[in-house]
Order: structure tokens, then sequence, then C-alpha cells
């Protein structure tokens, strides 16, 4: 890490060969585990540190931080494995888990974001019976969790794949105006069945036989759900002032949740949220397009988060943001995959500074660049990397963030970087070491 480090501040291009290397008699300072899934990066790093923890006795848990680009993904198995029962002679790691954004906190609210994504849905079977495994959305049209199954098999009888109707298709996709596998033409069969019970045509329509009414009866709470999402995807297209958009919103809210139903009080969160809005719109009459509310909402949705517990003891992890990387002695990076760090700029279709671009302009990809090189250099005894850099199915190789290819490939022989192999039943695991893939 030294070495590393002092490549950095002197700005070495290449290796130096007159500089001696600083041996590392212990642990290496610098190590990159190459894991094949999430769950076996944290696995790996929890032995890590516990390793650390046994060589270095002055070493305590609060000396020790772990970002994660993916926190929200990575909270799940950060929590099964550091919660677990120590074993024999294993010594319990504590932390503090923060920086979960209210998004993934809890789907009630990625499930009213994707609401507003209506106008431009094509109501697919799967996006519909999704919206089921939430109890507030069950309990506001009297659903059950066992009907999930039940419409399902009515579904897969009927072929309904998406569309809500022939005429919806051409209008907003242009695709001829066939009722066939759409929501529509599998409501007239279920009603003709429910009430004929025959399997003769009637009108043009074939009866969905052997009906009762404990297949019924869900099937119609679930085209009065169908039907509610329909008007408000005509709603949400139309431009409104940011008043007239906290109003609708909150029309939305009571008409698709049941308030009864959120224990965790995610729906408070949310017209909290709409107040701030109404409290804009108080002072701007101007029309919002649809897509600026979205984004509005998706983007501030997004960067809340539980920070209660920073920094409060134990092992730290927390999400990676700027002027996190205060020292400390050991630094991990988990989730160090290529698709995870650093950020793609997303456009969107009202920013007009994207079909401009200047010198100066932000650029996620380039901030976080600075972001692992800040980190990097707040290491102060050991600086340990961790991606899924192998395919849990075939074992085929990933590709890691961009950065950290360029860290290996740049100083690996120079600064002694060794990169680890953790696979989930390694010899070398088993007898206590890693097989080192390069000096």
């Amino acid at each position: 890490l030294c070495n590393l480090q002092t490549d950095i501040y002197k700005a070495f291009e290449e290796p130096n060969p007159q500089q001696k290397l600083i041996n590392e008699k212990s642990l290496p300072s610098v190590q990159i585990h190459i894991c094949h899934s999430a769950m076996r990066e944290c696995q790996t790093l929890h032995d890590t540190l516990l390793h650390c923890l046994k060589e270095d006795p002055s070493l305590e848990p609060e000396d020790i931080l772990v970002l994660v680009p993916e926190i929200s993904r990575y909270a799940p198995y950060i929590e099964t494995v550091f919660n677990r029962t120590p074993g024999k002679g294993e010594k319990q790691l504590s932390f503090n888990l923060s920086d979960i954004v209210v998004t993934d906190e809890h789907p009630l609210i990625g499930t009213f974001l994707s609401l507003l994504e209506l106008p431009e849905s094509r109501f697919t079977r799967a996006d519909l019976l999704s919206l089921l495994n939430l109890p507030e959305v069950r309990g506001k049209f009297g659903l059950f969790p066992e009907d999930s199954a039940k419409l399902t098999d009515i579904f897969d009888e009927l072929r309904i794949y998406w569309g809500l109707d022939g005429d919806d298709k051409q209008a907003r996709f242009n695709l001829p105006a066939i009722d066939s596998n759409t929501w529509k033409h599998g409501f007239h069969r279920i009603m003709a069945g429910f009430s004929l019970g025959a399997d003769n045509l009637y009108a043009g329509i074939a009866p969905l036989p052997g009906l009762t009414a404990q297949h019924a009866e869900p099937a119609a709470r679930f085209f009065e759900l169908l039907n509610t999402l329909r008007e408000w995807s005509k709603e949400l297209n139309k431009p409104a002032t940011a008043t007239e958009w906290a109003e609708i919103l909150a029309r939305i809210l009571g008409s698709v949740f049941d308030e009864n139903k959120d224990e965790d009080d995610r729906l408070s969160q949310i017209r909290n949220l709409l107040g701030e809005l109404e409290e804009v719109g108080q002072n701007n009459i101007t029309p919002l397009q649809p897509a600026v509310i979205r984004h509005w909402l998706g983007k501030t949705l997004s960067t809340r988060a539980d920070r209660s517990r920073f920094y409060s003891g134990g092992v730290t992890f927390c999400s990676m943001q700027p002027l996190r990387g205060v020292p400390f002695k050991v630094i991990c990076l988990l989730g160090m995959q290529d698709q995870a760090f650093p950020r793609r700029h997303k456009n969107v279709e009202f920013d007009h500074m994207a079909k401009e671009w200047r010198h100066g302009d932000p650029d996620p990809a380039l901030e976080d660049r600075y972001l692992f090189l800040e980190t990097l250099l707040a290491a102060r005894e050991r600086f340990i990397i961790s991606y899924t850099g192998r395919n849990i199915r075939n074992n085929e190789p990933l590709q890691p963030s961009v950065v950290v290819q360029e860290q290996t490939g740049g100083h690996s022989r120079r600064s002694g970087i060794r990169q680890l192999q953790r696979e989930a039943r390694s010899n070398a695991s088993l007898a206590g070491s890693a097989r080192v893939l390069s000096d």
C-alpha cells in the first residue's frame, strides 16, 4: 500500500526500478478478492477482517470502513453474514449499515415510482401480477396472497401476455388493432365463461370453461385494479402545475394502496414528499411535463437514505460518496464490478446540457474515478478490493471495474498488489491461503 500511494503522490507512470520496494512479511496490505457471487464476497470479507483483527491486536472494528457502490443490493448479504452466530473460537464482528435509500428499503416506494411510468407501459402480465406481491395493493382491491396463483393459471389458459386492447396497441405502438391475447379479450372470455358456463361461441366470444366463483371473483377484482391503472395512465400523460401534480399523485396513492396495510409507514414518506412538491407549486404556476415530475420524484426518493447509524460503532458499511474517505486503518471496497462502478451517465429527455457538452460539465464517471483515488489515499494500513469476477454457473471470467483494471494493470508489479481468487471449494482457501494470480 505504501508503494502504491508513493507512486500516486509522485505521479509515477511506470515502475521505478531504482526505488526499493517495501516487503511485507504479514498479510498483504493491498488485496483484490475475486469471488463468484455477492454472498461469497461478504463471506470472504468477513473472514479477511477476522484475520486482520487477529493479526493486529491494536486494530478495532471501528478502524474499518467498507464502501459499497451498490449498498442496497449488498445490504441483505451483509446482514446475513455479519449477523450469523459465530463459530467456536470466532469473534462476533459488530457493524453498522447506512445509506440504504428509501426506494430500495421497501418495495412499496419502488412500486409507486413504477406507476408513474404507466403512460409508456405495455401492461404486461408480469408487471401487473407483481403488484399483487404488495399487501397494500391486495388489501385495496380485496385480493389475497393465494389469488395470485389462481390468476396466473387463468391467464396462462387465456394466453394473455400484454396490451389493454387492440385500439390501445394501435394508438400507442402502431400495431394492428387486434384484441386477441389482450386484457380486454381475456376479460370478455372470463365473464362469458362464468355467466354462460358453455363452450359455444357467444357474440364471437369463446367462453372460458370450468370457471367457478372462486376463480371469477379474484379475476373481477384484478380487472378492477387494471381499470384503475388504465384511467391513471391517461391522467399521468398530461402537463400540470406542481400543485396539480401533488394532488394527482395523492389521489393515486389513495386509489391503489390501502393505508391500513402500510405497517412501515411508507405512504407517509411519499405524502411528505408530495407536500414539498405542493409548496414548490405555490410560487410556480408553470405547467410541468410528466417526464420532469417522474425524474424529480425518482431522483429525490433515490437519494434519501437512512444515515442515522453512520459511524455508530463497529465496522462501518456505507455507499461510496465524496468525503467518505476519511483516514481509516483498513478500507475495503465491496462489489467493484464493471457495471457497478464508475456510474454511467444517464441522459434524460429534457437535459439540454447533454446535447451541448462543455468542459467542466458534471460527469459521474470522472467524479467516481476521483472518488476511488481519494479512497485509496485515505487507507492507512490495508486496502482491500472485492468483486464478482467469476460466473457462478459456468465459471467464466467477469470484468471488474475499469478503475480496478487500471490499478492492477499499471501498478500491480511495481507496488506488490496480489490478486486472490476466493472459490467456494478452493483447496488454497481450506489451507488458509489463497492462490496468487499476479505478483
